[in-house]
This record gives C-alpha cells, sequence and structure tokens, in this order.
C-alpha cells in the first residue's frame, strides 16, 4: 500500500530518499487526509520534544555583550562618552545580555536597540 510520505524528498539533506519518518512525511499524510504511518508519528513525537531551536544553535549567541563592550570601549576611547553616561551605558550592557540569553525575543531586540541608537547618538557635553 502506498501512503504519501514515500514519495522522495525534492529539498534538503535527505533530499530523493523517502519523506517516510520526517516532519515534512507526516505534513503529507496530514494533506492527504490519511492516519500518518508509525515512523511519521514517531519523527513528529521527536519534533515535538526537541525545540525548533535552542539559544546555542542561534549564530551570534553570546555576542551582544561582547560586542556592546567593544562599542562602549570604542566611544569612551573617541571621548563620546563620559561618568555622566554610566546609566547609559549600564543600560546598553544589561540588554545585550538579555539579548544573548533569551535571542528569539523579538521585544528584548527592540528595546535593545532603540538604547544602543541613543547611547550611539550621546554627544559628551564637559
Amino acid at each position: 500500500m502506498t501512503t504519501a510520505c514515500t514519495p522522495p524528498l525534492t529539498r534538503g539533506s535527505r533530499q530523493g530518499e523517502p519523506a517516510t519518518g520526517s516532519m515534512a512525511g507526516y505534513r503529507r499524510h496530514q494533506r492527504a487526509s490519511e492516519p500518518p504511518c508509525p515512523e511519521c508519528r514517531r519523527a513528529r513525537r521527536e519534533a515535538r520534544r526537541t525545540p525548533a531551536r535552542s539559544p546555542a544553535t542561534v549564530p551570534g549567541y553570546e555576542l551582544q555583550v561582547f560586542a556592546a563592550v567593544n562599542t562602549v570601549v570604542e566611544l569612551y576611547r573617541m571621548n563620546r562618552v563620559g561618568p555622566a553616561d554610566a546609566a547609559r551605558v549600564e543600560t546598553v550592557l544589561g540588554l545585550a545580555e538579555q539579548v544573548d540569553n533569551d535571542p528569539l525575543n523579538a521585544a528584548i531586540w527592540a528595546v535593545y536597540r532603540r538604547a544602543l541608537t541613543a547611547l550611539l547618538q550621546t554627544t559628551r557635553t564637559d
């Protein structure tokens, strides 16, 4: 008996292999309105147990603090920030750490970018 998951995959690392036992195969069963085979059910179960992306697999993970520190050092070197800007500097560094801890959180990225932009526009006046 032929099921929806038996035709070969057309892209990805398993291109040319049957979709049986993969999430693509499971989705093919769904589109064909047929019950999934045991291999495809197992693939779906495994996919649901494992997060799609963990922070450790996101490109740039733990790089925002490094980049923020380098930016602050350069701003101090260029004499664009001083002791009066300590609160802005600490805000940027703290938000960079939050971004590294939760890189998939778009809201934290938005606040971090605004704080970084505000710090970069700071001109020292003393």
